[in-house]
């Protein structure tokens, strides 16, 4: 269902479109390592290290934090 909700997103604007691609790779690197376990339940999970690890800013992992939470 939240694949769906970014896939709406990102066809909104091109510009929204480019920050949705970014908020949807952390949104997909995010849960891989949450289903992979690299993440312990109840874990705080720190944006700026999970940003630089990226290599993208701290808005688009705020983001998908945000997303995985719900």
């Amino acid at each position: 269902m939240t694949e769906t909700v970014l896939d709406i997103q990102s066809s909104t604007s091109p510009r929204a479109g480019a920050r949705t691609s970014i908020k949807a790779t952390a949104y997909q690197a995010l849960k891989a390592k949450i289903l992979t376990s690299v993440f312990s339940a109840g874990e705080f999970i720190d944006d700026t290290a999970e940003a630089a690890a990226l290599e993208m800013s701290k808005t688009p992992v705020r983001e998908a934090l945000l997303l995985l939470e719900a």
